[in-house]
């Protein structure tokens, strides 16, 4: 289960890496 929480902590920041960089790249092409 520690693992797995561990996992799911590291998935979830990679998500959010992704978001920010799709957000930034959409802000570039509306410009």
């Amino acid at each position: 289960m520690k693992t797995n929480t561990h996992r799911a902590t590291h998935y979830r920041s990679y998500g959010h890496e992704l978001i920010r960089a799709t957000f930034a790249a959409k802000k570039r092409v509306r410009r």
